[in-house]
């Protein structure tokens, strides 16, 4: 049996309020952060109507959400202030640090092995905090300035980054242990969200006619379903 998608269809459809700006998922429950107003909300799957509940205001653009022991960690963008604000599922505050560096609002956050990855505009670089707020590292790796990134967990020691602007289009896997980005790409034009699925990456461009583009996790080439 192929381990690759052979096909990809909708299955669930889920209005919201609001202009939805990033989504997470645990169990059956799903996080999104919306925008005007700027709040994250909570949808429960196994509700009928799938009621959403309001867990908390934010001041500003919630760019991204990950739900990591039983925590959710945003990043929040105002102007040109980034930070990393962190509640636990009911929406509480517990703590947040800010991040410098990035032009751009819709930002990408993801939380892998205790450790929080955000990419820095200004450096070229993956910047890798703990939990708490700590800078870890920082991974130099091929990030533009003004554009649009995405990013998906990979394991427990990679990430895979798309970057999407007007200095080209770039896919590439980042090992975080060792601090070193593996492999490139350059073919998907428009790169516009990115998720791992066994041994395979998928990315949705954006464009007139959305493509999914399967790429071995391994190598980065095209993959032909």
């Amino acid at each position: 049996m192929p381990r690759h998608p052979t096909s990809i269809v909708l299955t669930n459809l889920i209005g919201v309020k609001h202009q939805p700006l990033s989504i997470t998922k645990r169990n059956n429950k799903i996080y999104v952060g919306l925008e005007n107003p700027s709040q994250i909300v909570e949808i429960n799957e196994d509700r009928k109507y799938k009621k959403q509940q309001v867990l908390t205001l934010v001041d500003g653009i919630v760019s991204s959400l990950q739900v990591y022991n039983d925590e959710i960690y945003a990043h929040v963008a105002k102007l040109l202030y980034h930070r990393v604000m962190v509640f636990d599922l009911s929406g509480n505050f517990l703590r947040c640090w800010s991040h410098t560096g990035n032009s751009h609002h819709y930002t990408m956050l993801r939380v892998v092995d205790d450790m929080v990855v955000i990419p820095c505009d200004a450096r070229g670089s993956l910047y890798v905090y703990s939990l708490k707020g700590e800078l870890i590292k920082e991974i130099k790796c091929p990030i533009t300035a003004n554009s649009w990134k995405s990013m998906a967990v990979l394991g427990d020691t990679s990430v895979i980054v798309c970057d999407w602007g007007d200095n080209g289009d770039v896919v590439f896997r980042v090992d975080l242990d060792h601090g070193e980005v593996v492999w490139t790409t350059t073919e998907v034009a428009s790169p516009n969200s990115v998720v791992c699925y066994n041994d395979y990456v998928l990315v949705a461009t954006h464009d007139k006619d959305t493509k999914i583009w399967v790429l071995d996790v391994e190598s980065g080439k095209k993959y032909a379903i």
